[in-house]
Parts: structure tokens; sequence; C-alpha cells
């Protein structure tokens, strides 16, 4: 994958950034990765880095694809 992403950097590819819906209420937010113009971005990363520990120490173990 590095080999790859530094091909792409040298030939002037860009990637679509990731991004994720989450829809609470009625309320849909969009979360684009890098983007921290969400007025609670802050908080939500502190919460999800508490989460990933919490997966972390229960013996979550990603599977890489």
């Amino acid at each position: 994958m590095h080999e790859a992403r530094k091909i792409m950097l040298y030939e002037g590819v860009r990637k679509t950034p990731g991004k994720s819906l989450v829809e609470l209420g009625n309320h849909v937010h969009e979360f684009v990765m890098g983007d921290w113009t969400h007025p609670q971005s802050k908080t939500i990363n502190e919460i999800l880095v508490e989460i990933a520990k919490k997966l972390k120490l229960a013996g979550y173990v990603p599977i890489s694809t």
C-alpha cells in the first residue's frame, strides 16, 4: 500500500477522502476523513479514542484486508 501511495503522489493522483454518515434522531451527520470543521470534532475524536482503548483492552484485533 505504501508503494501505491508513493506512486499516486508522484503521478498527482488524488484519492477521494473516506467519509461516514451517522443518523442521530432526525439529523444526519457527515464525517469526512481529515475534516475538522464539525463543531464537535474534538469531543467526537476524544470519545472515539476512548472507545478504541476499551476495544483493545477487551482483546479486539482488527482484521487487515
